[in-house]
């Protein structure tokens, strides 16, 4: 299959598409990242700011500074929804902890435990110049 290669501003194009898409809609005050485990259960809901990510540079993009949420259940978690203010799921993705790589969303433990607060600790978007 052959390469595509896209330039820095395409890449942040995207980049800026997506961030628009999760501060998007009226319906609740704040977008949302909901995280769930790897059997699809809820762990925790964590508010956005209103303006979810920074301007992006290069093809990437970090999440702005967001409030805690507090688990609802306990688990391990797996996966990521990005959630705009109108409840549509506007990004999927892997979640890790700190030390690991090629997720989308870091937490500082993916072992969540009901009734705790959970903060983000980073949620680079990037997009490489091949697809």
């Amino acid at each position: 299959m052959p390469e595509v290669s896209h330039g820095v501003d395409t890449r942040n194009d995207i980049c800026l598409a997506v961030a628009a898409r999760i501060n998007f809609g009226t319906t609740v005050t704040l977008p949302r990242l909901a995280v769930f485990s790897a059997a699809n259960v809820l762990l925790v809901e964590i508010p956005l700011s209103a303006s979810s990510f920074a301007t992006p540079a290069s093809g990437s993009m970090t999440l702005n500074a967001s409030q805690v949420g507090i688990a609802v259940a306990t688990g391990v978690a797996a996966q990521g929804r990005f959630t705009n203010r109108n409840n549509v799921v506007c990004l999927i993705g892997d979640i890790t902890n700190p030390a690991g790589t090629g997720a989308i969303v870091s937490l500082p433990t993916t072992s969540i435990t009901s009734g705790a607060p959970i903060a983000l600790s980073g949620a680079p978007i990037t997009y490489s110049a091949a697809v």
